[in-house]
């Protein structure tokens, strides 16, 4: 049989079985669904892999962020913390006790990890005590009488430091107003090593009582987060040192190079 389209003829040949053809049309239309399913899922799957891409992404900016945060904070940690290690420093050389330095950085060290009250606290106490004291064993036992007053009174330990070293000075006016149950007569004797007795059987242990508190152990937790960031900062204040170190070589020879070519 020939059919003509348009001046086109088309030629058919062979039998026609109209259950061939409708066979023939159900396949297609089951493959045209078949294709359209497929292009669905893998359209779900392209959004599920954009998404995920996304995610990653934003979790990656999030641990960047954290990261330069982290550095920043650290680095700051570790100059407060040169900064105020090299104050007290200067203050034994001054006394001449240099020699004592690494002690009594040890021994700040245990008691911030023991009583969760950080160095950046203990030095300055330390400090005001040392200057009156000038003995750093004495000195140390002055500073663990101020935090188990400041934890028996609810003062702050820098306050407590300054009256106890003013009361070394000579003058316990200060010592009297911490409301630490001294009596007249002993602060008007002037007395250190019957003050100090008396301090000590008042609040003996208290700094201890309160560093195992619920919030001493929080606070105990902190130093020792605090301490990670010190560390951290120091890390990258050193590798910046040698960064800089090297690039400040490199510039030099460059230099030195540029004049010895200028010279010629």
């Amino acid at each position: 049989m020939a059919k003509s389209y348009g001046g086109i003829t088309v030629d058919i040949s062979g039998n026609y079985d109209n259950a061939d053809i409708q066979k023939a049309i159900r396949d297609l239309r089951a493959l045209d669904n078949s294709a359209a399913t497929s292009q669905k899922a893998f359209g779900g799957f392209d959004q599920v892999a954009r998404m995920a891409g996304a995610a990653i992404a934003g979790m990656a900016a999030a641990a960047g962020a954290l990261a330069i945060k982290l550095g920043v904070e650290g680095v700051q940690a570790a100059l407060a913390d040169q900064r105020a290690k090299e104050g007290l420093a200067k203050t034994l050389d001054n006394l001449n006790l240099a020699h004592e330095t690494s002690a009594v950085e040890a021994y700040i060290d245990t008691l911030q990890r023991s009583s969760g009250v950080a160095d950046d606290v203990l030095r300055p106490a330390y400090d005001r005590l040392i200057r009156s004291i000038g003995n750093t064993d004495e000195a140390q036992k002055a500073l663990q009488l101020t935090l188990d007053i400041a934890a028996g009174t609810g003062r702050d330990a820098q306050q407590v430091a300054q009256a106890l070293g003013r009361a070394y000075d000579g003058s316990t006016t200060a010592l009297g107003r911490l409301g630490a149950g001294l009596d007249a007569s002993i602060l008007k004797s002037k007395d250190m090593d019957v003050i100090t007795k008396r301090l000590s059987d008042t609040f003996g242990g208290q700094a201890n009582v309160a560093a195992n508190t619920y919030q001493g152990r929080l606070n105990r937790l902190s130093v020792a987060a605090d301490e990670l960031k010190e560390a951290f900062g120091y890390g990258l204040l050193s590798n910046m040192d040698s960064v800089f170190n090297r690039t400040g070589d490199a510039t030099e020879s460059m230099w030195g190079r540029r004049k010895y070519r200028d010279w010629e």
